[in-house]
C-alpha cells in the first residue's frame, strides 16, 4: 500500500508540511510539544519578515507614482499610531472625483516636519493641484501647520466630520451615542445654510 504524503501548503511561495517547516536533527529528539512551538516561533519569525519587506516594498512603488495626468482639489490628511510609531497617509481627490493613495511615510510623531515632507515629495513627483486645495484632517496644529507652509493662501483646512463627532462622542454617555449621531447625520445633509445652521445650534444646546 502506497503512503500518504504529508500535505503541503504554500506560505510566501515555500512548501511546508501539514502547516509546519522541515524540522532539523536535533529538533526531531525533542517532544513533539516543544517541536511544534520551536516551528511556530519560526513561522511567526519568517511571516513578519515577509510582510514587513512587502510592506516595504508596496511603500517605496506608491511613494514614486507618478499621477500626472490628474488634477487633485482636495487631499486628506491623516496620521494612524501603530504602537509607538505614527504612519502619516494623504489621500487625494481629482477633479473627476476619484480618490488616490498619494503618499505613506512612517515616523515617530506627527509633527510638521514630517508631514511638510510628504507634502514636498508630492511636488517633486508631479503631482497636480487645483487653485484651491480643501485639506481634511483632523484638527492636529502639526498638520495644518503642515499645509498651509506648504500650500499657503492655496489650501482651505477643513476639520474631518468623522472626528468631530468621535470628539463629541468621548464625552457623551454611551447612551446618547446614538441620537447624537442620527441628529448630526440629518443636520449634515441639509442643503439650506440657515436651515442647516439652526440644527446644529439645536443639537449643541
Amino acid at each position: 500500500m502506497k503512503k500518504e504524503e504529508p500535505a503541503k501548503t504554500m506560505v510566501f511561495g515555500k512548501k511546508i508540511n501539514n502547516g509546519r517547516f522541515p524540522m532539523n536533527k536535533q529538533n526531531k529528539s525533542q517532544s513533539s510539544d516543544q517541536s511544534q512551538k520551536m516551528s511556530l516561533n519560526y513561522f511567526r519569525t519568517y511571516a513578519v519578515t515577509e510582510i514587513e519587506r512587502f510592506v516595504r516594498e508596496s511603500a517605496v512603488k506608491l511613494n514614486s507614482r507618478k499621477i500626472a495626468d490628474r488634477n487633485f482639489w482636495a487631499i486628506m490628511v491623516d496620521g494612524i499610531h501603530i504602537g509607538g510609531d505614527v504612519v502619516v497617509v494623504i489621500l487625494g481627490v481629482d477633479t473627476l472625483g476619484e480618490k488616490h493613495f498619494l503618499s505613506i511615510s512612517q515616523g515617530s510623531t506627527e509633527n510638521t516636519e514630517v508631514v511638510l515632507s510628504c507634502l514636498d515629495q508630492l511636488r517633486e513627483r508631479g503631482i497636480l493641484f487645483t487653485e484651491k486645495v480643501v485639506a481634511v484632517i483632523d484638527g492636529s496644529k502639526a498638520l495644518k501647520k503642515a499645509l498651509e507652509n506648504h500650500f499657503d493662501n492655496q489650501v482651505v483646512i477643513q476639520r474631518c466630520l468623522n472626528h468631530k463627532s468621535w470628539n463629541v462622542e468621548s464625552k457623551l454617555a454611551k447612551k446618547y451615542h446614538f441620537e447624537f449621531k442620527e441628529k448630526l447625520r440629518q443636520a449634515y445633509g441639509l442643503n439650506d445654510y440657515d436651515e442647516a445652521k439652526r440644527e446644529f445650534e439645536n443639537l449643541h444646546n
